[in-house]
């Protein structure tokens, strides 16, 4: 099985395993690539989940989003306009609504993490 296969390859990592996965155009629409490689790491699926757990309200839904701006101040430009748009709500500790930057962000930001609930 692939978890053997694994075992034998690492066999004192203890960790998670994600894998990776994508949708590609083709010329009969789109189809799944359930596999494209094995990271032994957390991947963002995961790293959703706990934060979706620790963070937010159990009935909470949102976006996880990893960004990419082109150009510089693109980003701040985003990050200030989502915050005046969609204001951060929390309570007792965990967020009910709202824009939440998990990354610094400033006039040179390329690349962001946020959630958005």
């Amino acid at each position: 099985t692939l978890l053997e296969k694994l075992a034998a390859c690492f066999p004192f990592y203890t960790g998670y395993a994600g894998v990776d996965m994508m949708i590609c155009q083709t010329g009969e629409g789109f189809s799944v690539q359930p596999c494209v490689e094995i990271n032994m790491r957390m991947n963002m699926g995961m790293v959703a989940r706990i934060f979706h757990d620790q963070y937010m309200v159990t009935e909470g839904q949102g976006r996880f989003v990893v960004d990419y701006f082109k150009k510089p101040g693109y980003g701040l430009l985003f990050h200030r306009k989502m915050a005046e748009e969609h204001p951060l709500r929390v309570e007792q500790g965990r967020i009910i609504s709202g824009y939440l930057s998990l990354t610094p962000v400033t006039e040179t930001t390329r690349y962001a993490a946020y959630v958005n609930v």
